[in-house]
């Protein structure tokens, strides 16, 4: 039986666009998790006719419709990655496109695309961590660096 190859998602890095177009990017700090990377659905389209074989219903592949990456912080309301001025707020405020990285380390590989940030919700339970929850909504194709 041959080892597996998995790897722990652990040092997987996210970055946004310091500002619009210039191909400079900074980590978000302190990501708990990342889910949605990147994520792309097919439309479907029926294109059943009188003549259809069987009588059974065809379709053929229609556009397709970017996902959201949704991801967790610990929340530090003074970070320049999550405050209101340069980090992730300011963008849910002003809803600008930039391009965002979701780099997994361990295997070189980097993904990179157009989104904004659709919604930032902190939370602050009474016995853990302040936190976020983010959702970036893809804005476009993504391409894998």
């Amino acid at each position: 039986m041959a080892q597996s190859e998995a790897k722990i998602g652990y040092g997987t890095l996210l970055k946004f666009e310091t500002a619009a177009g210039s191909g400079v990017f900074t980590t978000v700090a302190e990501v708990r998790n990342i889910t949605g990377l990147p994520a792309l659905e097919t439309d479907e389209v029926e294109v059943t006719h009188m003549e259809s074989p069987d009588s059974i219903r065809e379709f053929i592949a229609g556009l397709k419709t970017p996902g959201q990456l949704d991801f967790e912080i610990n929340y530090i309301l003074t970070h320049s990655t999550h405050d209101s001025s340069t980090g992730l707020r300011a963008l849910q405020i002003s809803g600008e496109v930039r391009d965002w990285q979701v780099v997994f380390v361990d295997f070189n590989v980097t993904f990179q695309g157009p989104g904004f940030v659709k919604s930032f919700q902190p939370q602050a339970p009474v016995d853990g961590a302040i936190t976020a929850t983010v959702a970036v909504k893809q804005a476009g194709a993504w391409d894998e660096l």
